[in-house]
């Protein structure tokens, strides 16, 4: 196992944030793309320290992620192994509405290879913008996040424009949700 380590940097670019990670001492690189103001960096740990402090020497905020590991990064191919294998003889039907991927922004539309593709996503960076813009440009409107807490409602928020976006972690929220429909 590697000693990795995850950070959100806060307030600038996906691309400046990818050159400073290409200046940094070792394994370093951008995995989440979460919103245009905020990208998780992920890799060594000493590297992603170092990245940090470069970060904050710009005067940008940065945020060390409580992980045990550099997930969606080179390291997590082992555990990306052991899931395909898991789950190799697990039969994946074709949704029956577009599937969109936060591998690759876009709409999914080979499911040939489904343990593939998940344990892909193990060791992809998570393209969110990109796969907000893309849904929205298909034509969604209405985003809504099922499960605890709202982050992936506020970096919705945080991304796009003229949509509405909502969270559903209990019966309470989802009357509510209910209602503003009615």
């Amino acid at each position: 196992t590697h000693n990795g380590a995850m950070c959100a940097i806060l307030g600038l670019s996906a691309d400046e944030i990818a050159a400073v990670c290409e200046k940094t001492k070792g394994f370093v690189i951008p995995v989440n793309f979460n919103s245009p103001a905020q990208t998780v960096i992920a890799g060594e740990a000493d590297a992603v320290d170092r990245a940090a402090q470069t970060f904050a020497g710009m005067g940008k905020r940065t945020a060390r992620l409580a992980v045990s590991a550099a997930f969606h990064s080179k390291f997590m191919q082992p555990a990306a192994d052991d899931l395909k294998a898991a789950i190799a003889d697990i039969p994946f039907a074709v949704p029956k509405i577009d599937f969109y991927s936060n591998v690759t922004g876009e709409k999914l539309s080979d499911f040939s290879d489904m343990p593939s593709y998940l344990a892909k996503h193990l060791v992809s960076p998570v393209q969110f913008v990109k796969e907000l813009n893309t849904m929205q440009a298909a034509g969604a409107s209405r985003f809504i996040e099922c499960g605890p807490n709202k982050v992936l409602t506020g970096l919705v928020r945080k991304t796009l424009t003229g949509v509405s976006y909502a969270n559903v972690e209990n019966l309470k929220t989802l009357e509510k949700l209910k209602a503003s429909l009615a």
